[in-house]
């Protein structure tokens, strides 16, 4: 769950830091930043729970959301950094 709320998160992150006020881009990067901290150690404890799994199928659903999450994550915290280089100048 925690995962999921990270992307839901900086999704918004993304959009604050293409349309919001020019003073709040160092807020954004240290919120993408800790975001996806928090998203590597979620997974983390998700991997290591995994192995306690006794459904195969369910570990391997998990492995794949968690996949699916973790490109979300990287794509919306590289644009971010994009965005706020560029509107830094």
């Amino acid at each position: 769950d925690l995962a999921r709320r990270c992307k839901n998160i900086i999704v918004n992150v993304e959009r604050l830091a293409k349309w919001g006020n020019s003073n709040v881009l160092s807020d954004a990067e240290s919120a993408a930043h800790l975001l996806l901290a928090v998203y590597r150690i979620a997974k983390a404890n998700v991997m290591i729970n995994m192995k306690s799994l006794k459904d195969p199928d369910y570990g391997a659903w998990i492995n794949d959301e968690m996949n699916q999450l973790e490109k979300q994550i990287d794509a919306s915290y590289d644009k971010i950094i994009e965005i706020i280089g560029k509107r830094n100048g």
